[in-house]
């Protein structure tokens, strides 16, 4: 194996152990958050935990997953090819594969009874309840408790002493910065992939 096969697969290894710790942070924020009971169908129903766009997690992590219980509930996977897919889930995670659309996603996920969870810098200033980032070589997440409110949820004292402020990034410009050329830009783009 020469030294480029090396690198993609160091790399690859790298990006799996990434995602399988935020998909323990995933695991985790269920047991810090409180749905309330009408959320939910009956007694047995599970907790649905929703990826939206591009799964980026490994598919071993989420069969373990799929073996779970929290707070009585069987933890059940989804995916979603479109925002307007979300009733029924009660944790959405927004890939990475929609940062293009993330102005249109949230006008769909904004009332949405459900957790909100992205890498997407940004996210939460858009709207999103928690945000992963890295900070230090470090996963980290800031959580929006104006969102959490809206979607009705309650929100563990735990977690939200571990939650940290994401620190400045240049992307973060480029977010404010989003005009609505912009917008416009990638909106044909979003009705081709969401439309009816």
């Amino acid at each position: 194996m020469n030294a480029s096969a090396n690198a993609v697969s160091s790399a690859q290894t790298d990006k799996s152990l990434e995602y399988r710790i935020k998909g323990a942070f995933l695991y985790n924020f269920v047991k810090f958050i409180d749905w309330p009971d009408t959320f939910f169908k009956k007694n047995s129903s599970p907790i649905v935990i929703c990826i939206l766009g591009k799964n980026p997690f490994p598919d071993s992590l989420l069969n373990a997953l799929t073996t779970k219980k929290i707070q009585n509930r069987q933890l059940f996977l989804q995916n979603l090819s479109s925002a307007k897919d979300y009733p029924g889930c009660h944790i959405i995670f927004v890939s990475l594969s929609e940062k293009p659309y993330l102005h249109h996603t949230m006008e769909h996920l904004c009332n949405a009874k459900a957790l909100t969870v992205s890498e997407i810098t940004g996210f939460t200033k858009s709207g999103g309840a928690i945000q992963l980032f890295t900070d230090e070589s470090k996963i980290r997440f800031e959580i929006n408790t104006d969102a959490t409110g809206k979607a009705g949820l309650n929100v563990s004292s735990k977690l939200l002493n571990l939650a940290k402020k994401a620190p400045p990034q240049e992307d973060h410009k480029e977010e404010k910065e989003y005009t609505q050329e912009s917008q416009n830009k990638n909106s044909d783009k979003y009705t081709d992939k969401y439309n009816d």
